[in-house]
């Protein structure tokens, strides 16, 4: 048997071992801060930053806060350096059951 592994064959314990990392890689990296440095989000897609929900403006290569609106009802510009953000993560798709 110990034969088998010195021909180069991997045990079904190893491949599912490396499914699951490259997986759990897969999620730490989906859900990760991001630097502006790296990339920017799409154009006012909403995103988390520091400050709460925000969304960014290529147009106007700034960012704005999504959570209150100037007296005109435009979004207001956030004012402290953002440097990092995140994707909001994707509501669950089952019924919500109480128990």
């Amino acid at each position: 048997m110990s034969e088998m592994y010195d021909l180069g064959y991997d045990s079904g314990y190893e491949i599912a071992s490396e499914k699951s990392a490259n997986r759990i890689a897969e999620l730490e990296n989906a859900q990760r801060w991001i630097p502006v440095g790296e990339r920017l989000p799409k154009d006012a897609s909403p995103v988390m930053v520091d400050g709460g929900a925000a969304h960014y403006s290529h147009k106007y290569k700034s960012w704005f806060t999504n959570m209150e609106r100037d007296n005109f009802g435009e979004y207001r510009p956030i004012l402290w350096e953002v440097t990092h953000w995140m994707e909001f993560t994707s509501p669950p798709t089952e019924p919500h059951n109480e128990s």
